[in-house]
């Protein structure tokens, strides 16, 4: 019985970019190595068959099949949180367990064997003390400072920073240069569930669940 992984993100999307360096071999040395790795996609069959065949290309089903055989474990690729959530559902109902990956130019110093199913890609930190939930993603040189609590699904994407003493609830998504300014131990700065902070916004205070903001300073867009 081999050990294997599943990158479910999409073939040409971020499943291809982590799939690089996770298949190189070169992830955290916390994490244990798998005996083969596919990237899976839900639309394999608009795939030509011989990419499917080079790349290690597999249907969610045709992977679940294998877990008779072997220990399969997951890992999801896929920005939207919603969408995140119900493929981790999925999973959870077939008994497959999730993999932490980090890579090996990133530095995690929380404790990392508590994070359930996140990934942190190259040049990504995360300091002292921060929490992170499970399915996760913490893009290219993306940053969560200290004392930090990040929930469930949260998506940072590349270059974002995050200081300390802030909470992003569930499903929140921050995006590509932006900036959360710190808050402090007794008054955390909280980003709500579900919330979208634009692309290089600077956030200055609380945001409101389910409220995309933009700007400098971020300010919610008008409905």
């Amino acid at each position: 019985m081999g050990r294997i992984l599943g990158l479910h993100g999409g073939f040409g999307g971020f499943g291809s970019e982590v799939q690089k360096w996770v298949c190189s071999g070169s992830h955290h040395e916390l994490f244990q190595r798998f005996d083969e790795i596919y990237l899976i996609d839900d639309f394999v069959d608009r795939i030509p068959t011989k990419v499917v065949t080079r790349q290690k290309i597999l249907s969610r089903t045709d992977f679940i099949e294998k877990k008779g055989q072997h220990e399969l474990f997951f890992n999801i690729l896929i920005g939207d949180s919603k969408v995140r959530q119900k493929i981790w559902e999925f999973y959870a109902k077939h008994q497959v367990a999730p993999a932490t990956l980090v890579a090996p130019t990133a530095e995690v110093n929380s404790n990392l064997q508590q994070v359930e199913g996140g990934v942190f890609c190259q040049n990504s930190i995360v300091t002292t003390d921060a929490k992170i939930g499970k399915g996760c993603q913490v893009n290219i040189y993306s940053y969560i400072a200290h004392d930090c609590e990040i929930g469930d699904f949260v998506t940072f994407a590349p270059r974002a920073s995050c200081n300390g003493h802030v909470v992003i609830k569930k499903g929140a998504y921050v995006g590509t240069g932006a900036v959360i300014r710190n808050g402090s131990r007794n008054s955390p700065l909280t980003i709500g569930a579900g919330a979208v902070v634009g692309m290089g916004a600077v956030v200055t205070k609380d945001v409101a669940p389910n409220t995309t903001v933009v700007g400098m300073p971020a300010k919610p867009l008008p409905n």
